[in-house]
């Protein structure tokens, strides 16, 4: 399914590398990362006509240039054979491979690749993912720790993808190189540089990472749900990145993503009929106030006090949009003039 949002981390101004790339490429890259058919893989069709419609000073030769640029700087790798572009670092700084049920629905999406150049350059990127910050506590339902399901997926990928036979389209256009920045970061479909100040070694082909002394961690990082979960929506994904987002954001222990917040959040869409804007801002609500921000700790719970939030917001003149559904963002506002004014008259 395809994304509703995505999110740019400002930090990426301060990176060198993306600063030294032409204004065109920057603008490419925006539009790569913001598409709606980007992949959890960090793959999507090239799609340069289409790409070049969406600004009013852009051609098709101008997309192609910056793709150019792009694939030179290695941000991006592009199979023209395959028509498909890969954001280069998308899956290991987007860090959704620290669930073991999202890193199920990033091998999927991965496997569902057409391009072998781009399936290897994916197997370079799965190398370079540091498993040793998961837990290595086992979990009592599935015999197994978030590092070692996660270990197992990533392992298998790398396996499979530098074993691919050769094919026509296994020449990029550029050979990358790891000195540049990445680019993309994000904790739910975000964008980050990474910091440019000494060039990353490649790792060995077909190799894991070496184990590393897992962190100390509590038993809530342990796998809340078997591996062999359906694939994720990603508009279900999305929100329950964003939710334990928030909430470690406001200072709390960030919580596991487990099949319970997966189905809280598909039933508040298909059963409840919420609009996944609408509970992404919702989400927003609930975690800047101050009451319910410690009661909304879970996507269930948001699901369960969904109505009554909304209510408590519609009681403080809260408009509501043409559709019925309120107007979160503008509850928030009036929220943070109320305590404005009531630290004035303090």
């Amino acid at each position: 399914m395809a994304r509703d949002y995505g999110k740019v981390f400002t930090n990426i101004w301060s990176d060198q590398n993306f600063k030294s790339l032409s204004g065109n490429a920057q603008r490419v890259y925006f539009q790569l990362i913001s598409q709606p058919d980007l992949s959890m893989a960090g793959v999507l069709t090239l799609a340069a006509k289409r790409w070049a419609l969406q600004t009013a000073d852009q051609g098709e030769r101008d997309i192609s240039e910056a793709l150019d640029e792009l694939e030179g700087h290695a941000f991006v790798v592009v199979d023209t054979d395959t028509q498909e572009v890969l954001v280069r670092s998308y899956i290991r700084r987007d860090l959704g491979w620290k669930s073991p049920t999202t890193m199920k629905a990033i091998a999927s999406s991965a496997r569902s690749v057409l391009s072998t150049v781009i399936k290897r350059r994916l197997a370079v990127e799965f190398q370079r993912i540091d498993t040793s910050v998961l837990s290595s506590k086992i979990s009592d339902k599935t015999g197994q720790s978030t590092r070692e399901v996660v270990e197992g997926y990533l392992n298998g990928l790398i396996s499979e993808f530098h074993a691919l036979p050769d094919t026509p389209s296994d020449t990029p256009r550029h050979t990358p190189s790891d000195t540049p920045a990445d680019g993309f970061s994000s904790r739910a479909n975000a964008t980050e540089t990474e910091t440019a100040t000494e060039t990353e070694p490649e790792p060995a082909p077909a190799t894991a990472p070496e184990p590393a002394t897992a962190n100390v961690v509590s038993p809530a990082d342990a796998v809340d749900a078997p591996p062999n979960l359906p694939d994720l929506r990603d508009d279900v994904h999305q929100l329950c990145e964003h939710l334990a987002n928030r909430i470690e954001d406001n200072g709390s222990k960030r919580p596991t993503i487990g099949k319970t917040w997966h189905d809280a959040a598909r039933l508040m869409i298909d059963r409840d009929g919420r609009n996944p804007q609408e509970i992404h801002a919702a989400i927003n609500w609930c975690q800047n106030d101050e009451f319910w921000r410690s009661n909304i700790l879970s996507m269930p719970k948001l699901r369960e006090k969904y109505d009554q939030m909304r209510l408590q917001a519609e009681r403080k003149n809260t408009p509501t949009r043409a559709s019925g559904d309120i107007d979160w963002d503008a509850a928030m506002e009036r929220a943070r003039a109320k305590d404005a004014r009531q630290e004035g008259a303090a």
